[in-house]
């Protein structure tokens, strides 16, 4: 990209989104905890915890993008 102002606003974007993600990622912890029964350690419904499950892959998944996207753009210099 040779626009610097370009490259500065999608960082900005990017950093944006990272900032999301975390909340998503503190959304998804939350929800694991609540879907422990206190009295055994087991889930209380397996199949939303399997659900569950899949958005933090998915979290894990995005924060590899988000990594790799911040290295490309790390390497860019207008």
């Amino acid at each position: 990209m040779e626009n610097r102002r370009d490259l500065e606003n999608v960082r900005e974007q990017l950093e944006t989104i990272k900032n999301n993600s975390r909340n998503i990622f503190e959304g998804i912890v939350a929800i694991n905890l609540i879907m422990v029964d206190d009295n055994n350690g087991k889930s209380k419904d397996a199949n939303l915890s399997a659900q569950i499950a899949r958005l933090g892959e998915k979290y894990d998944e995005m924060s590899s993008v988000i990594e790799e996207t911040e290295e490309m753009l790390n390497t860019r210099q207008p």
